[in-house]
């Protein structure tokens, strides 16, 4: 996925919880100013938001992908959306017989949760839809927590562990 792409799905994030100032936007992103600019700029080339003095807001033309609020992370997770409580319900299931980690491939433990929570981290920061993800080594099976919400495009695992 191309870094504006990037920029521009994390503005569409912050924008599908409501209107924003630009102050609140530059807050949410990760990348150089003048990149987020940008991305802005196009964004309302494009029409798919609109500015009103001091707010941006998403067009009523937008018809991108449904914005699936996975909550806050740290103390709620997934008690806004049946999309991430359903997809952390159905990872558990499926995950519940893997093997323990193992020291020889310096594996660590990581809950079924956290997992999903990374997954809906990477999500919140437009890393997820429409891209190519390369996975090395995937003890904590964040692979496919990542697939169940059918939006990369592709997901490459490569692992030593066979069990």
């Amino acid at each position: 996925m191309a870094s504006s792409q990037r920029i521009k799905n994390q503005i569409l994030r912050k924008l599908a919880h409501g209107k924003a100032t630009f102050w609140q936007l530059v807050n949410y992103q990760d990348s150089h100013l003048v990149d987020f600019l940008n991305a802005l700029k196009n964004l309302l080339k494009e029409g798919t938001i609109r500015y009103e003095k001091p707010f941006f807001y998403l067009s009523d033309s937008y018809d991108g992908l449904a914005y699936e609020d996975p909550g806050c992370l740290s103390c709620s997770a997934f008690s806004k959306s049946s999309f991430w409580k359903e997809l952390s319900d159905r990872f558990q299931e499926l995950t519940k017989d893997r093997p323990l980690p193992t020291s020889d491939y310096d594996q660590g433990f990581i809950h079924p949760i956290d997992t999903v929570r990374r997954v809906a981290f990477i999500y919140e920061r437009g890393d997820l839809e429409g891209t190519d993800i390369f996975i090395l080594g995937d003890d904590d099976l964040v692979s496919i927590a990542m697939a169940l919400t059918k939006l990369p495009r592709r997901i490459v695992v490569v692992e030593v562990d066979e069990r």
